[in-house]
């Protein structure tokens, strides 16, 4: 047993890589077939949406199942006016709607960490008020 391939646990590792890389491709196929059949639906819904609109039909019960057309609004604040936003927010006794982006927080405390000059510590006043961990995963590279 004089080769990386005879070593047991090295084929163990072998076998799991194979199986990982396999499983990866078939993820990738999937995520590209579920792009493609959204774009399908994204058109057929738009159409649908025209032609309810053009009929004045607001439901329709086709196989035992109810479509409707429906209605959403969604509103962002301007960046410029964000903390214009918080402050009438406050006014308003709104404080529990002030949220922090969590993506935003975490890259923000991702750089501050990567930086050598802040030794791998986050300022004192945030250090005991956030969880910080490390996920390690397994990345591919083709090519």
């Amino acid at each position: 047993m004089d080769t990386a391939t005879d070593n047991p646990d090295t084929t163990d590792m072998l076998s799991d890589l194979a199986e990982f890389d396999k499983l990866s491709a078939i993820r990738d196929q999937m995520r590209e077939q579920m792009k493609e059949l959204e774009e399908r639906r994204s058109a057929i819904e738009s159409r649908l949406t025209d032609a309810f609109a053009l009929a004045g039909v607001q439901n329709m019960n086709v196989h035992g199942a109810t479509f409707y057309r429906n209605m959403r609004s969604f509103v962002s604040v301007k960046p410029e006016h964000r903390w214009d936003i918080i402050e009438e927010a406050r006014k308003l006794e709104l404080d529990d709607l002030i949220t922090l982006q969590p993506q935003r927080f975490s890259s923000w405390c991702q750089e501050w960490l990567d930086n050598p000059k802040n030794n791998k510590q986050l300022p004192e006043a945030l250090r005991d008020k956030v969880n910080v961990y490390e996920k390690i995963s397994i990345g591919i590279r083709r090519g």
